[in-house]
C-alpha cells in the first residue's frame, strides 16, 4: 500500500529537465546532420522508372519561442510557457528503390513532433510518430461556504496547487512483404506516458457528515499496445490473424490512505481509497473475406479477448464475432447483410478484504455479471436518379444478461431496433447535399441516461456559385425521451419507476472561403451548439445517527441542465509577393451552461455546473525567403481565457516565434 508521499528535489528536477532538454535537441539535430551526410543529394536518376527523377529535399530551422503568461495556466492548456529554442526539419529523399522522410519540430519546452518512415520497394514499410505535450490540468475549487451553516463540509489540502501532467506518445508501425507473393507480417507497438501531479477529490466522515476533500496526487501512468499479426491472399480468399497485447501499468501514489471515523460497518482506522489498479489485455483474431471485385462478397471475422485486473482479481473473456454478405446485382442497387455477436463471460471473488492500519474488513461482493449481445442488419443503396444517392439501414440488437439477481437495476434484456436512411447527391449544378435520419426504439434500457426512444437528424450542403466562393452549412438535431426511469430505494431494495428525461441537441456551423485571387483566400466560420436538459432526480438520505441505515428517499421531478456556446472564426492568407506570404486567424468562443434544483438535500451541487466563459485566440504569421533557400518565419500570438463568474482561472499568454529557415 503506497501512503507514502512523494518527495521531489527541485534542484535535482532542474538538472534532470535541462539535461533532458539539451539532448533532445541534440539528438534531433544530429539525426538530421547524419542522414544527411549519407543520403545522396544529387538527383537520382530510378532503375525502374527511367523517365522519372527525384531530387532529394531537406530544410531546417532554428530560432527562438518568447512566451509571456499573466494569470492562470488554463489560459495555455496543452502548453508549457516558457522561453526556449525552437527547432524544425524535414527531410524527403526517394533514391529508388528507397524511399525515406523526416519531419520533426520543437518549439518549446516539453513539445515535441517528429514523423519518420522508411520503405523499401514493396517490401518493408516502417513508420514512426512520436508525440511530447505538457496537459495544463484544471483545479477545481470548492464553494465558498461557512461549515458550520450546512452538513456538507469542504476541505482543501492543496488549496495553492497547480496541475500538469507531461504526456508522451509513441507509435511505430512495421510491415513485411513476401518479394513475389502477396503475403504480409505486419506489428504495431502503441505506447502513453503520462507522468505528473493530478486533482484528487473524495469523501471522508460518516453518513450525513462527510467533508469533501482534495488534495495533490502524483501519477505515472504507462499504456503499452503491441500487436502482432499477418495477411495474406491466397486465391479469391484473403485471411488474417492478429494477437494483441495492451497493459496498463500506474505508478506514483497509485493508492491513497486516510483516517476514517467509526461507523456500524467500520472501526476507526487508516484505510486504503481511490485505487488505481493495473489492467491486462490480450487478444486474438481470424479474419476471412472474399474477393471484393465480384457481385458476391462475404467477410468473417472471430475474435477472443481477455482481460485481467492485477489489483482486484477480476477477469474477463470474450468472444466476439462479426460477418458480412454482399450483393450487388446492378450498379445502382446494393444489399448488405450484417451480423455480430458479443459473449462475455466476467469471472470476480465472492469477497473483497479492506486492510487497515490496524483492522482488517471483508465484504462480500456481487456477482458478476454475464452479458450476450448479438445484433444483425440489413443496408440497401440505390442511386435511382442520376446525381441522387438513397441508403437506408435496418437493425435489431438484443443484449441478454444473467446473474442478475442481486443487480436489481439490470435484471431485465434490451432491445434495439434503429431505422437509419441517407439521401445524398448533387441537386443543382454547384449545390451537393447530404441528409441522414435515425431513429431508434429500446425496449427496457439500463441506465437513466439510454432513452427509450431517439431521433437524429443531420444535414449538410455546400453551394458554389462561381469559382472562388464556397458556402457551407451543417445542421445536426437530436432528441432523446425516456419515460419511468429506474431508481432504488435503499430502504425497501425495491426498484421505483418515475419520472422522465427529455433531452434535446442542436448543432449548426456555417462557413464562407472566398478566393478572390491566386494570391488571396478567406474563410469565414460561426457556429452554434445548445444542449437542454429535464430528468428525474432521486435522492438517498440516511436516518442521521452516523450509519448507513438509510431514509426516505426523496424524488424532484425536472430538474433542469442546459449548456450552450457560441463560435465566431475569420482567417487570411496573401501571397504578397513571390518571397513574401501572409496569414492571420482570430477566432472566438463564449460558453455558458446552468444546472439548478430545488432540493434542499443538492444544496452547493449547483454551483459545480455555473459556466461562463469567454476564450479568444489571435495568431500571425509571415513566411520571407531571402537568398538561395535561406528565409524567416515568424509567429505572433495571443490567447485570452476569461471567467466570467470566477477570476481565478482567468489568463492571458502571448507568444512570438522567430525561426531561421534553410532549404536545399
Amino acid at each position: 500500500m503506497n501512503i507514502h508521499p512523494v518527495i521531489r528535489n527541485s534542484d535535482v528536477t532542474r538538472g534532470l529537465c535541462l539535461y533532458r532538454d539539451i539532448t533532445r535537441y541534440l539528438y534531433v539535430f544530429l539525426t538530421f546532420v547524419i542522414l544527411t551526410i549519407l543520403i545522396p543529394s544529387s538527383p537520382v536518376r530510378a532503375e525502374e522508372y527511367p523517365d522519372q527523377t527525384y531530387s532529394p529535399r531537406y530544410s531546417l530551422g532554428i530560432g527562438y519561442s518568447w512566451s509571456s503568461l499573466d494569470g492562470s495556466r488554463r489560459a495555455i492548456e496543452y502548453r508549457s510557457g516558457i522561453k526556449s529554442p525552437a527547432l524544425k526539419g524535414g527531410i524527403e529523399v526517394y533514391h529508388l528503390p528507397h524511399r525515406f522522410y523526416l519531419d520533426f519540430s520543437t518549439y518549446e519546452k516539453d513539445d515535441l513532433y517528429l514523423d519518420t518512415g522508411y520503405a523499401y520497394k514493396e517490401v518493408m514499410l516502417s513508420r514512426l510518430i512520436l508525440r511530447e505535450l505538457l496537459h495544463n490540468l484544471d483545479h477545481y475549487r470548492f464553494p465558498d461556504i461557512n461549515p458550520d451553516e450546512v452538513k456538507r463540509k469542504y476541505n482543501d489540502r492543496d488549496i495553492e496547487g497547480k496541475y500538469q501532467a507531461d504526456i508522451m506518445i509513441s507509435d511505430f508501425f512495421l510491415r513485411l512483404k513476401s518479394p513475389d507473393y502477396p503475403v504480409h507480417l505486419y506489428t504495431r507497438y502503441f505506447r502513453y506516458d503520462k507522468k505528473g501531479e493530478v486533482q484528487q477529490r473524495f469523501l471522508i466522515g460518516t453518513f450525513n457528515d462527510m467533508t469533501v476533500t482534495s488534495q495533490g496526487r502524483q501519477i505515472d501512468f504507462r499504456t503499452e499496445q503491441l500487436t502482432i499479426g499477418s495477411n495474406g491472399h491466397f486465391g479469391p480468399v484473403e485471411i488474417e490473424y492478429s494477437h494483441g497485447e495492451k497493459n496498463f501499468v500506474p505508478r506514483g501514489n497509485t493508492v491513497l490512505a486516510d483516517l476514517y471515523p467509526a461507523n456500524s460497518l467500520r472501526p476507526e482506522d487508516v484505510y486504503p481509497h481511490n485505487r488505481i489498479p493495473e489492467t491486462r489485455t490480450s487478444s486474438d483474431y481470424i479474419k476471412v473475406h472474399s474477393s471484393y471485385t465480384g457481385r458476391i462478397t462475404a467477410s468473417a471475422s472471430v475474435g477472443s479477448v481477455r482481460q485481467s485486473n492485477q489489483d482486484s482479481s477480476v477477469k474477463r473473456d470474450m468472444v466476439v464475432g462479426a460477418g458480412q454478405l454482399s450483393y450487388i446485382p446492378m450498379d445502382e442497387l446494393s444489399f448488405f447483410l450484417k451480423f455480430s455477436y458479443r459473449d462475455m463471460d466476467e469471472d470476480a471473488p465472492a469477497t473483497t478484504v479492506l486492510k487497515g492500519l490496524s483492522n482488517e474488513l471483508t465484504y462480500e461482493v456481487r456477482p458478476a455479471l454475464d452479458v450476450r449481445r448479438r445484433k444483425v442488419s440489413l443496408d440497401v443503396r440505390a442511386r435511382p436518379l442520376r446525381g441522387i444517392n438513397l441508403a437506408g439501414s435496418y437493425s435489431v440488437s438484443r443484449e441478454d444478461r444473467s446473474d442478475t439477481e442481486e443487480w436489481l437495476l439490470v435484471n431485465r434484456n434490451t432491445t434495439v431496433n434503429t431505422l437509419t436512411l441517407k439521401v445524398y447527391g448533387t441537386l443543382l449544378k454547384g449545390v451537393k447535399f447530404r441528409t441522414r435520419y435515425k431513429c431508434s426504439d429500446l425496449k427496457n434500457p439500463v441506465y437513466n441516461t439510454e432513452p427509450d426512444l431517439s431521433h437524429e437528424l443531420n444535414f449538410y450542403t455546400s453551394y458554389s456559385p462561381f469559382p472562388g466562393v464556397l458556402t457551407v452549412l451543417t445542421y445536426n438535431l437530436k432528441k432523446d425521451v425516456r419515460d419511468n426511469l429506474r431508481f432504488i430505494d435503499n430502504a425497501t431494495d425495491i426498484p421505483l419507476e418515475a419520472g422522465q428525461r427529455n433531452n434535446t441537441t442542436n448543432n449548426i456551423l456555417g462557413l464562407i472561403m472566398l478566393t478572390p485571387g491566386e494570391k488571396t483566400s478567406l474563410t469565414m466560420g460561426c457556429g452554434y451548439y445548445r444542449n437542454n436538459l429535464r430528468q428525474t432526480l432521486m435522492y438517498s438520505t440516511f436516518s442521521g445517527d452516523g450509519s448507513s441505515t438509510p431514509g426516505n428517499a426523496i424524488i424532484e421531478n425536472g430538474v433542469p441542465y442546459s449548456d450552450e456556446s457560441t463560435s465566431y472564426s475569420i482567417g487570411i492568407t496573401h501571397r504578397i509577393n513571390d518571397r513574401t506570404d501572409i496569414s492571420a486567424d482570430m477566432g472566438q468562443t463564449h460558453s455558458k451552461g446552468k444546472f439548478r434544483t430545488g432540493n434542499p438535500l443538492s444544496e452547493n451541487i449547483d454551483s459545480f455546473s455555473m459556466l461562463k466563459v469567454t476564450e479568444t485566440a489571435l495568431s500571425i504569421r509571415c513566411s520571407y525567403a531571402i537568398i538561395n533557400g535561406f528565409g524567416i518565419e515568424t509567429m505572433l500570438g495571443l490567447r485570452d481565457y476569461n471567467d466570467r463568474i470566477d477570476d481565478y482561472n482567468d489568463g492571458r499568454f502571448y507568444q512570438a516565434i522567430l525561426i531561421l529557415t534553410k532549404r536545399w
